[in-house]
């Protein structure tokens, strides 16, 4: 429903969706009544997420519940712009600039950010940049080791040593 609003200022739009499942049908059916099955593509499972991901200009997460959805990390690890609904931990992995948040199930607000991050490329490009960022500074494997060493110092203070080591190889 929000795309159908994002075509009518932006006609030159397409909408991308991976995966498979078995609301698929229901999909099917909703993009036909809309009148756009010129304009959605249902890719269905695919293995090339990464290669969809450099291809893509915004990446939405239209949840109306989640966790912590590892396809919103995908995205921002490729330094798409992101527009999140404010479920689970979207808020916390879209903050600092890193995403644009709208509420669960309003169409209108959801093409609004859309609308604004297709109009804006340079504002895009910022978001992408601050949710790369954000990966590299909180999510990377580095961050998770270094949040796990530290910890450890913590339960027991000898373990210091191995953080200096872990420190000493980042910067080898």
């Amino acid at each position: 429903d929000a795309f159908k609003i994002v075509l009518e200022k932006n006609p030159r739009a397409a909408l991308v969706i991976a995966g498979g499942g078995n609301l698929k049908d229901g999909l099917v059916a909703h993009v036909e009544k809309l009148g756009l099955q010129n304009d959605v593509f249902l890719l269905g499972l695919r293995h090339d997420i990464p290669q969809l991901l450099a291809a893509a200009d915004v990446y939405v997460n239209s949840s109306y519940w989640e966790g912590t959805p590892v396809s919103v990390l995908e995205a921002m690890s490729a330094g798409l712009p992101i527009v999140g609904t404010t479920v689970g931990e979207n808020p916390y992995l879209l903050e600092q600039e890193a995403g644009l948040l709208v509420s669960p199930g309003q169409p209108r607000e959801l093409a609004a950010a859309l609308i604004t991050l297709l109009d804006s490329p340079a504002a895009g490009k910022k978001f992408g940049a601050k949710a790369r960022s954000r990966i590299e500074q909180e999510f990377s494997r580095e961050a998770w080791i270094r949040r796990i060493l530290d910890l450890y110092i913590k339960i027991v203070p000898s373990a210091e040593v191995h953080l200096a080591k872990f420190e000493s190889g980042l910067n080898a």
